[in-house]
């Protein structure tokens, strides 16, 4: 490769940056509920497409670039996202464990 083609990014694929984004945020979700705040569909959907947004900028500062469906080397910030997920959302016994925003 050229000097200007070279890169020391680390490489994930759109899907799975979507997939853990969309894990992170219903987690908020669930936890906001817990807490007696409920939000409109609408507020949702943008809320969504936020995180989302903010995920990526967070991993290309750590390195990362996205490509299309891209299986080998997906995501490794998995493990870490699912420790979060088991730390912040504790036990499944509660009501708003399941993503009320899809029952409207």
């Amino acid at each position: 490769m050229s000097e200007g083609t070279q890169t020391n990014s680390k490489l994930t694929s759109e899907e799975a940056v979507k997939a853990a984004s969309s894990e992170l945020y219903s987690d908020i979700l669930v936890r906001a509920c817990r807490n007696g705040w409920r939000y409109p569909r609408s507020y949702i959907e943008n809320g969504f497409r936020r995180h989302l947004a903010e995920l990526k900028l967070q991993l290309v500062d750590q390195g990362y670039s996205f490509v299309p469906n891209m299986t080998a080397n997906d995501l490794p910030v998995r493990g870490p996202i699912s420790e979060t997920k088991r730390r912040l959302v504790g036990s499944r016994q509660f009501s708003c464990s399941h993503p009320y925003w899809r029952d409207e």
